[in-house]
């Protein structure tokens, strides 16, 4: 294990679950009160609601991919060159898709075992479901915090000294850094805070950070058409202080602090790429100490995005969610910029924001929405949202799966698909913002003109329909 484990007790850690505190146990933590039992894996806390299922999502993926990396490589070998597709383009696929099998080789090789990532945990029986962003998309991340680009450089500099600014003397202080990744940031934080934490939902990367912030090198296979040798050499920035922190796979909407836990949150590249932003938001207040601090580091999204996190917008967000406004910042810089040492590497230009706001006063409820179902069902005229679509899907191998999905955009910049059933579609294609429910139930010969009402009652009351009188 590498320092960073040293340092697991003390965070006070709580269940998930039922927030019970957690206690440590032998190559795990546990819940007195629930019975789940949180594994560490190579010293990395598994803090997930459901460890077993998570581990399970992450070992598959690893091992599909080294599945899907060796079938396309027999399938590569077996090709013959074409005027269509020559040698040298297929000698090109080859190389890429060798280098992925390399790649999940490597990192599979940074666990104590292959094995503890099976057998740390009883096989989960729940369906399974994506965790977080993938490994292979986190890859470029990884050699971006890793190689010393002036991307990243860039980004601690201004926020390392916005936490000097905000804190001063941080002795005592406790800080995380939600949605890690890499990693590369937990290496701008100022070395006098107390207590340091990363966590993500990547657990190969996580592993791949915590190998790195112990001060090792690590070796990543890279396609030769980037980097002659077939490979980089990934390590601690030259002048790094020693790593005293913690790195753990947890979820950055339901995480594992006690209440006030932790003096100051730091979001990079998180925020505008959360669903649910608000609960991000309330789980952050909730973890935040009194006057504690969130500093929040990224790009403003798309122009029709719900929320589009400028200094303005963010600045409102906070003030929504029980902030108050601390700082703002901009500059322009790139996005995963590896050019440098991979010339052909092509990067976008943008703006950044560094936005921070202290823990106010708790938000206002919201108003409980008024009832959206009309008096009398019957007599509505139902119309669907703007922009809506039905979509037949066709999935191969999947039994059970939807067939139909209602794709719409309740509030502007947030679409949603819903799963439908068929006698829904067949109801939802009259929907013409014309015609009432009771026209619309009327073309049903078959089917009584009660039950047509009763399913659009149903569709007003998931507000999956607009209405007029």
């Amino acid at each position: 294990m590498g320092m960073h484990s040293q340092t697991l007790e003390g965070w006070g850690w709580v269940c998930p679950k039922c927030r019970t505190p957690l206690e440590p146990g032998a190559g795990n933590l546990g819940c007195g009160s629930c019975r789940q039992r949180y594994p560490l894996i190579s010293g990395i806390p598994i803090l997930i609601a459901d460890p077993a299922a998570y581990l399970n999502a992450q070992m598959s993926f690893l091992t599909q991919t080294k599945i899907r990396a060796g079938q396309r490589l027999q399938y590569l070998n077996e090709l013959v060159p074409s005027p269509n597709l020559p040698e040298i383009c297929i000698d090109r696929h080859r190389d890429v898709t060798e280098c992925e099998l390399f790649q999940c080789e490597t990192l599979l090789s940074l666990f104590e075992s292959e094995a503890e990532l099976f057998s740390s945990v009883e096989k989960s029986g729940s369906a399974q479901r994506t965790y977080g962003w993938s490994f292979s998309a986190l890859i470029p991340y990884l050699v971006r915090d890793w190689s010393s680009t002036f991307e990243l450089n860039e980004a601690q500099s201004l926020i390392g000294a916005s936490l000097q600014d905000i804190f001063g003397d941080c002795e005592g202080k406790s800080i995380a850094v939600a949605g890690c990744g890499a990693g590369g940031l937990l290496t701008a934080i100022p070395p006098s805070f107390s207590r340091v934490v990363g966590f993500d939902l990547s657990l190969p990367i996580l592993r791949a950070a915590a190998h790195l912030l112990d001060g090792q090198l690590l070796r990543m296979p890279w396609p030769h058409i980037l980097a002659e040798s077939g490979e980089i050499v990934l390590g601690p920035h030259g002048g790094s202080a020693p790593w005293r922190g913690v790195v753990a796979a947890m979820d950055a909407l339901n995480t594992a602090f006690p209440d006030g836990a932790l003096d100051c949150v730091i979001t990079s590249f998180l925020l505008d790429l959360i669903p649910e932003p608000q609960r991000l938001a309330g789980e952050i207040r909730r973890i935040l100490a009194e006057d504690g601090v969130w500093m929040n580091y990224g790009p403003s999204g798309p122009l029709k995005s719900t929320w589009r996190f400028d200094n303005a917008e963010c600045q409102a967000f906070f003030e929504t969610a029980g902030f108050e406004p601390l700082l703002a910042k901009s500059h322009r810089t790139t996005y995963l910029d590896l050019s440098r040492d991979f010339p052909i590497w092509s990067s976008h230009n943008h703006i950044c924001y560094l936005t921070g706001a202290r823990k106010g006063r708790a938000p206002q409820e919201p108003a409980r929405p008024v009832s959206k179902i009309p008096p009398r069902v019957e007599r509505a005229v139902p119309r669907h949202y703007p922009a809506a679509e039905l979509i037949k899907r066709q999935v191969l191998g999947e039994e059970g799966a939807p067939k139909y999905i209602l794709r719409i955009e309740r509030r502007p910049g947030k679409t949603e698909r819903l799963a439908i059933g068929e006698e829904d579609v067949r109801i939802m294609e009259l929907v013409d913002g014309r015609s009432t429910v009771e026209e619309i139930a009327n073309q049903f010969g078959a089917a009584p003109p009660p039950a047509t009402v009763a399913a659009f009652k149903r569709y007003f009351e998931q507000d999956l329909l607009l209405w007029s009188a």
